[in-house]
């Protein structure tokens, strides 16, 4: 029995799969991939951060409003902005955000360590800001990209920022935010570059942390990283004002749910990629391209060719007599049902394989002539 091609059913279920994955990565939420909300549990959330704040009685909210004018909250705030964005801004940008800066408005930066997407790059140019890459690709072998994953650095004060909380431990990324003219270095990496500092803007100013691991859940169980907080919470925050955490970035509407118009991701793109080629292959195979293919049946050949083919089978088995009489038999049998004459065909057989190749050779052109 023929067995039937496994490739449809290999690229079906390939492409049931993929569906899934792509509809299952389209549904969840923001905060379920990871980005780095207040809502966001694993370790790239802040939620830790925004739930010890609350607990020191420190004026604490979450900002889902777009950052936009009539939206933007009192210039005493301390605005909490974490890279990256996935919601991409409105008409005019980050126009408003740069003018309650100037006004006096207080933002904390937090970089992704990554280099970044368009949303991010928008918000850095119109901060005034750049990133450089400063660190190679990561390796190819598993082991060694998760440790370079998971590399960690310590962060000590500046020279002229002594008495702060160190040593602050953050990962390390590939891009750094470039320090600007006129910045004030907070805490500077185990080289000695700048890795917190702040940049004065009108009335205001941003205090730009190169990763936003620095207050993420994975590392806030470090004390320093803890005291850091409070440093904020203490310095950085105007008299009055309170700290917030600006989600809408991340996709988060004024109701708590997720927002409309995010970035996809590449994840997302690449996985749609996958499933219109699977699609378009499963198509092709399932296309006939061409006149269908008739598969003809056995070969007629001559009586002939079959009868030589017979006697050679019984030369090879030494049944040459025995063959012949049958030969015989049938071939008188098929004369007395059609009442022909056999003339010419001996009464015995030969027991040599010669003379059973020349009867069988003999009855099959008698059939052909129509004479048997």
């Amino acid at each position: 029995m023929k067995r039937g091609n496994p490739l449809p059913v290999i690229l079906g279920v390939a492409i049931t799969t993929i569906l899934v994955l792509a509809l299952w990565t389209f549904a969840l939420g923001p905060a379920d991939r990871g980005s780095p909300s207040t809502r966001e549990r694993s370790g790239v959330g802040l939620r830790g951060a925004f739930l010890y704040l609350e607990a020191r009685g420190v004026p604490t909210a979450i900002h889902d409003d777009p950052l936009r004018d009539g939206t933007l909250p009192a210039p005493d705030s301390l605005l909490v902005i974490a890279q990256p964005v996935s919601v991409m801004p409105e008409r005019f940008g980050y126009d408003a955000l740069v003018a309650w800066i100037k006004e006096g408005g207080h933002v904390l930066l937090l970089g992704s360590g990554e280099a970044p997407a368009d949303p991010d790059h928008l918000l850095l140019q119109q901060l005034g800001l750049a990133t450089i890459e400063t660190r190679e690709d990561p390796p190819l072998r598993f082991s060694a990209w998760r440790d370079w994953k998971t590399e960690e650095s310590l962060l000590e004060p500046a020279e002229t920022t002594r008495g702060l909380p160190s040593p602050l431990r953050v990962r390390v990324g590939r891009f750094e935010i470039q320090r600007p003219g006129g910045a004030e270095d907070l805490w500077i990496d185990e080289d000695g570059t700048p890795a917190i500092f702040a940049v004065p803007r009108g009335e205001g100013r941003v205090i730009v942390a190169n990763n936003a691991s620095l207050i993420g859940n994975t590392l806030l169980d470090q004390d320093e990283n803890l005291a850091l907080l409070e440093w904020l919470a203490r310095e950085e925050l105007p008299e009055g004002g309170s700290v917030l955490f600006a989600d809408s970035l991340h996709g988060y509407g004024a109701s708590g749910r997720e927002a409309t118009g995010r970035v996809v991701t590449a994840v997302e793109t690449l996985l749609l990629h996958i499933f219109v080629i699977y699609a378009a292959a499963a198509w092709v195979l399932s296309r006939r391209f061409g006149p269908a293919l008739v598969t003809a049946g056995p070969p007629s050949g001559s009586v002939e060719r079959d009868l030589t083919v017979l006697a050679g089978l019984h030369q090879r088995s030494r049944h040459a007599y025995e063959a012949g009489l049958r030969l015989l038999d049938l071939a008188q049998g098929a004369a007395r049902r059609r009442r022909l004459s056999i003339d010419g065909l001996p009464e015995e057989p030969g027991d040599r394989d010669a003379d059973l190749l020349a009867l069988a050779r003999k009855i099959g052109t008698m059939q052909e002539d129509k004479k048997l």
